[in-house]
């Protein structure tokens, strides 16, 4: 008996298992039946669909511009916010302090 992992052991890297395989299958009879139940369906996926309204001079204005505003965000990538990263200020000491007793000059940015 040998231990451990065997080359070409369990299924291959991208194959499906039968839950994916049978739920696959599923939805395309459902495909199939909706299609001959509506045969006038629509097939692209749904940003397909809102740029065929809002290319379409035949509909209406108000419809046109609600389509464009909702693809519009799956047709451009949005810019993200993102933090400056800024290297930290050097700071000054520019603080004065009254001589000391005996002295007459004052004392400046001392460290």
């Amino acid at each position: 008996m040998r231990g451990g992992p065997r080359e070409g052991a369990g299924r291959p890297k991208g194959a499906k298992n039968r839950r994916t395989v049978a739920v696959e299958h599923a939805m395309q009879v459902v495909a199939e039946k909706l299609k001959q139940a509506v045969p006038e369906a629509f097939e692209g996926d749904g940003v397909a669909h809102m740029q065929s309204v809002y290319r379409d001079p035949s509909f209406p204005q108000e419809l046109r511009l609600d389509a464009a505003a909702k693809a519009a965000r799956f047709e451009r990538p949005t810019l993200a916010a993102i933090a400056v990263q800024q290297p930290p200020r050097a700071r000054l000491d520019v603080s004065a302090r009254a001589p000391a007793s005996g002295t007459s000059s004052w004392v400046c940015c001392e460290r």
